[in-house]
């Protein structure tokens, strides 16, 4: 009976990924024996992390899109409220919230050099901010809500497509800081507003 055995172990392995039915034949069923396998799977995923944080900034309204900075201790929020968010990912304390944008924040990127971000709206609108301060420093323009972003590795040149059928390139590279652009700025907002609570 070692063929019985082997059949046995073969059995319990496509069970184990879901490609056997749960009952006592060996057949394969594909379809909706894959989903209490997947449901499975992503259990024991989900319970091997832990929740840092949870906010609601943005007021209830919903939220579109988040992006952390390149250091990895900023998140950047944007949502239906207009708004664009700085959060401390330590802490998730708020610390810069900026304003501008005339239509619901779509899409939101960070500069590979992190001195930069970039969002965009349901209105057209790409703004640029200094990541450091949240400074706006320019406003770009399509005629139709905003698709897609992307910043260029290597020239910092912002890349843009929007349902007004254009792709955009945008040269950046007057607003990038001749010094590197660190994000110290930052840490000092943070610690003011610590100060003041």
């Amino acid at each position: 009976h070692r063929g019985h055995i082997d059949g046995g172990l073969a059995w319990l392995q496509s069970r184990e990924l879901g490609l056997t039915s749960f009952g006592y034949g060996s057949g394969p069923a594909l379809g909706r024996n894959l989903v209490p396998s997947a449901a499975n799977i992503q259990n024991k995923v989900l319970t091997q992390f832990h929740l840092l944080w949870t906010v609601s900034g943005h007021m209830m309204n919903p939220a579109y899109c988040c992006v952390y900075d390149q250091t990895g201790r900023y998140i950047l929020s944007g949502a239906d409220d207009y708004l664009v968010k700085i959060w401390d990912v330590s802490t998730g304390q708020l610390i810069k919230t900026c304003k501008g944008h005339m239509g619901y924040i779509s899409l939101v990127a960070v500069s590979p050099d992190n001195s930069l971000f970039a969002s965009a709206c349901t209105m057209g609108t790409i703004r640029i901010w200094r990541l450091s301060d949240g400074l706006c420093l320019q406003v770009l323009k399509h005629k139709a809500s905003v698709n897609w972003i992307k910043f260029d590795r290597t020239s910092c040149a912002l890349a843009s497509a929007s349902d007004d059928g254009h792709c955009i390139v945008w040269d950046l590279s007057k607003l990038l800081p001749e010094d590197g652009g660190e994000v110290p700025i930052l840490d000092v907002i943070m610690e003011l507003s610590l100060i003041h609570i």
